[in-house]
């Protein structure tokens, strides 16, 4: 698996979890 994958995941569940 690619890092930048994981990054993007951790990056759109952090703005899922917290909308701003």
């Amino acid at each position: 698996m690619s890092s930048k994958f994981l990054y993007f995941c951790s990056f759109f569940f952090l703005k899922n979890e917290k909308p701003h």
